[in-house]
């Protein structure tokens, strides 16, 4: 059973219930998808996390993903399955990354990983997503708060680079799978404006 029947069948199961009234059906299994969708990158991360040794490291990687990805918006795949397999496949590729620095290369990378995820998401967010329009007021009101969301992380990942910068380079990565999801939404938003 994909994500999407297991929302429907939930949200279904609400309205039988009268948690739900039955014309907001479709927002809660809207709602419930992207919770379920959520949920299983969180425990393919976690499992690998543990398996590889750096559970708190990649906490460290989520936390400015996840903050950046929520105000500033991204890429979207057509599919959860898609959004699965490349998230989880992009925080491995970080993680191989990460582990197979030569010593004291941890330090600048981090550092150049910082500059350039924050330039990135300072000069391209936020991205509105087609399913969720906004006014440009709102888009203003996001933007304001992305750019203090960023600068923020910032500050707070060259801090911690300065007192543990092996562990802060998974800061670092994160806000930059953060910036290159950004830009990846903002190629994808060209395309398939210029095919229209």
């Amino acid at each position: 059973m994909n994500l999407h029947c297991m929302a429907e069948k939930m949200a279904f199961f609400l309205v039988r219930k009268e948690i739900v009234k039955e014309d907001k059906a479709e927002i809660y299994s809207y709602g419930l998808e992207i919770l379920f969708a959520t949920a299983v990158n969180g425990v393919l991360v976690a499992a690998a996390s543990l398996i590889l040794g750096i559970f708190w490291q990649s906490v460290l990687m989520l936390v400015p993903f996840m903050l950046i990805r929520a105000n500033a918006g991204g890429f979207h795949a057509e599919t959860h399955t898609g959004c699965m397999l490349g998230f989880v496949t992009v925080y491995l590729s970080c993680v191989l990354i990460a582990k197979h620095l030569p010593p004291g290369a941890a330090g600048p990378a981090a550092l150049a990983g910082l500059l350039t995820g924050a330039a990135v998401i300072l000069a391209a967010g936020p991205l509105p997503h087609k399913n969720r329009p906004v006014s440009n007021r709102e888009l203003a009101a996001y933007r304001v708060k992305a750019r203090l969301l960023t600068v923020g992380l910032l500050i707070a990942g060259l801090t911690g680079l300065y007192f543990a910068p092996a562990w802060f380079l998974y800061f670092a990565l994160g806000l930059d799978i953060a910036a290159g999801s950004l830009l990846a939404g903002c190629i994808k938003n060209k395309w398939e404006r210029r095919r229209q």
